[in-house]
């Protein structure tokens, strides 16, 4: 079974995406808070622990946005 990241899982988009592959697919949910695995997109070092934490993965969607002021 391939290992899919959804970072902004929580999310409309990110929820519809889950939805779609979870039959298929093991889903690591990515957040920006929260409990479980978190990560702040604007943050390299985040993103780099991130995928320390989860090398093993056969692909990532990234659902998340943030709107810049």
């Amino acid at each position: 079974m391939k290992k899919v990241m959804i970072i902004g899982a929580r999310g409309t988009i990110g929820q519809a995406v889950k939805n779609e592959l979870e039959r298929d697919c093991h889903i690591i949910e990515v957040t920006s808070s929260g409990n479980g695995n978190t990560v702040d997109i604007n943050d390299s070092n985040s993103i780099k622990e991130l995928y320390n934490k989860h090398n093993d993965i056969d692909a990532v969607i990234c659902t998340a946005a943030r709107g810049i002021v």
